[in-house]
Order: C-alpha cells, then structure tokens, then sequence
C-alpha cells in the first residue's frame, strides 16, 4: 500500500506534463482567441468563440471501452488472457469516464485511468515470463540461449546511470506512444527520470536498494504513468 501511495502521488504530478503535447493544440487556439496576435486578422468575438469550440471538438478523453482497449493495444495484455485485469475493469469501469467530453473529465476518473493502467503494468513486473518478452532489447528483459528470462538487477545495477533511466523510459514511450518525436517528449523523459530518482530516494534505507523488488516497482511507476499519460488517453 506504501508502494502504491508513493506510485500515485508520482503520477499525478506528471500528468500535466505528459498531457501537454495533445492538449497543445487547444491552448493555441485560446491564445488566438484571446487576440494575440498570430500573424493574421483576429477576427470577431463570435468567431474567436468559434474557433474555442472547435478546439473542444478536436480535443476529447477516450470513453472507458476505448480506453481499455487502447491499453490492450499498446501492451499487448488482453481482458480474455489476463484474469486480474479482466476482474479489475469489470469492477472498476463505472468509475472511467463514459464520454468523450473533455469538460466532463473529472480528477476521480484520471485516478481511475492509473489503477487500471497499473493493473496492466504490475503484469510484467510481477512476471519474469512476461518481463522477458514485455521489456526485450533492454536491460530488464530478454532470454538467456535456452529461452529462460535473464534475471533482473536491482537499482544499483540497473537504475544506475542516465543511459539505464532512459533506457526503461524511452522503451515505454516508444511501445505506448510511438518513435515520432514531439515537442514534450524531452519534458516527458525529465519528469519520468525526476520519479524515478524520487522513489529511489525515498526507498533508500539499508540494503533495500540491492533488491530487485525495487527495480521491479520503479518499472512499473514508470510504465504507469507512461501508460496513462495524455498522448495515450487522450485523442
């Protein structure tokens, strides 16, 4: 449960931050509507609310089906092959949002958006199976030649440099929101690198960083966020 608290509080101070690269658009409009100056004629009052309208329009919040299958998209995880998942949205989904309406989107279901994206993510972090497939290519997942899952380090191997941190997030963000690059993709890496520090340092005492639980909480803070994030959920 401590986990979990520190997991959360995490994710909602980067939430802002990796919803910003869908939302950008809408903010662009705003500024023009509110007569900056664009390089072109700024139009009347009715048409400057015109254009705020038609921002909302372009800007929604995925509804809670299509949300769920978004995640079992990007992950690879499904309702019918993962019973903890399936029984988690069966008894959480009222709580999703039931629209597409972004004015309607409350603080309540961007909760519920994270701990259903963290029953996907726990997944490979509870796995090695799974984590061997989920996070080939890097250093937290992989074979050995007889197809058995390479063992995953703890924090002071694997979570040890800049490269390895960025390592785990570009692999995230590269599996839910694509290779394309984006103007907040570098803010995005910072604040997911700012977390990661941050739970290490909160669970620094004694030998703790020496175990791979520690590792395996950090991937799955990491994928949280990245999963739940505005470019994911948002459309």
């Amino acid at each position: 449960m401590k986990m979990l608290a520190i997991i959360c509080s995490c994710l909602l101070i980067l939430a802002s931050a990796c919803s910003t690269s869908v939302s950008g658009k809408l903010d662009a409009v705003l500024t023009n509507a509110n007569g900056e100056d664009d390089g072109g004629d700024t139009g009347s009052n009715e048409e400057n609310l015109d254009e705020i309208n038609a921002g909302k329009q372009q800007l929604g919040v995925k509804s809670f089906i299509q949300i769920v299958e978004t995640f079992e998209s990007v992950t690879g995880f499904t309702r019918g092959a993962n019973q903890s998942i399936r029984n988690y949205y069966n008894s959480n989904k009222a709580a999703l949002p039931d629209s597409n309406s972004i004015e309607a989107f409350t603080a309540s279901q961007r909760l519920a958006i994270f701990n259903l994206a963290y029953e996907f993510c726990r997944l490979p972090s509870d796995t090695d199976q799974i984590r061997a497939d989920f996070y080939e290519g890097t250093i937290f997942g992989g074979r050995n030649d007889e197809g058995l899952p390479l063992p995953l380090g703890p924090p002071t191997q694997v979570l040890n440099s800049q490269a390895n941190k960025l390592e785990l997030i570009n692999h995230l963000l590269n599996k839910f929101w694509g290779t394309y690059q984006f103007s907040d993709r570098a803010s995005a890496e910072s604040e997911l690198t700012s977390m990661i520090d941050y739970l290490l340092s909160t669970l620094q005492s004694g030998e703790t960083l020496q175990s791979n639980n520690v590792t395996k909480y950090v991937m799955a803070s990491v994928c949280t966020a990245a999963l739940a994030a505005g470019p994911v959920i948002l459309f």
